[in-house]
């Protein structure tokens, strides 16, 4: 990561770190900084989408093999959860649903933020 701020030709007193692993530099535009990104071979971060669809969700667990994990999980849960898992239209990354799976399957929030970028694509 130092490597990408020195590439942006951030000084040393304007380089910041964010808990995830994103960059932010200050006094440097996002141009700036993907061109940095670009020239040490590091694409930029895709956003998290904020929701995804049950078919997209699907989808991906399956091609991650986990389809059959998520669909225990969903079994041993209180019917709320079963139906909110069965009939949603969308499943807000930010939900307690997601959140509660997630650490039952188990995934981390990184694992389930790719998911989720992954997922958005299809």
């Amino acid at each position: 990561m130092v490597a990408i701020a020195e590439a942006a030709g951030a000084p040393e007193a304007e380089r910041r770190w964010y808990a995830e692993g994103r960059l932010f530099v200050d006094g440097v535009t996002q141009e700036v900084l993907e061109a940095a990104l670009a020239a040490i071979g590091t694409a930029p971060l895709v956003p998290v989408p904020p929701s995804i669809s049950p078919r997209q969700a699907r989808l991906e667990l399956h091609a991650r093999g986990l389809l059959a994990r998520v669909q225990e999980v969903v079994d041993a849960a209180p019917v709320p959860v079963q139906i909110e898992w069965e009939y949603g239209t969308a499943y807000d990354r930010s939900s307690r649903l997601i959140t509660d799976l997630a650490a039952l399957v188990p995934l981390s929030p990184a694992e389930v933020d790719e998911i989720y970028r992954a997922a958005a694509a299809l």
